[in-house]
């Protein structure tokens, strides 16, 4: 498995570099509440790329277009911004 920087990842640095600030459509598999009452989603590109993102609302098992905006280390993924419809 190639090494991202220190962290262990599932696809190589080149990848997170090409997708940073590229629009995904993603599907979210999983979705947790958190305290605040926001989203805690992840779920998978086309590609198989983790993306991470928050909601303002339950998005499980749906599609969402998403702008990759960095690395999520402690969840190993990449982090997402889901763009409005």
């Amino acid at each position: 498995m190639p090494a991202c920087g220190r962290f262990s990842m599932p696809w190589g640095k080149h990848t997170v570099n090409n997708s940073l600030g590229t629009e995904k459509s993603v599907l979210w598999e999983s979705s947790e509440q958190m305290k605040d009452g926001t989203w805690q989603l992840s779920g998978l590109t086309s590609n198989y790329l983790r993306v991470i993102a928050k909601s303002d609302q339950d998005r499980w098992n749906q599609i969402a277009q998403v702008k990759i905006s960095g690395l999520d280390r402690k969840r190993n993924g990449l982090k997402g911004e889901i763009l409005p419809v």
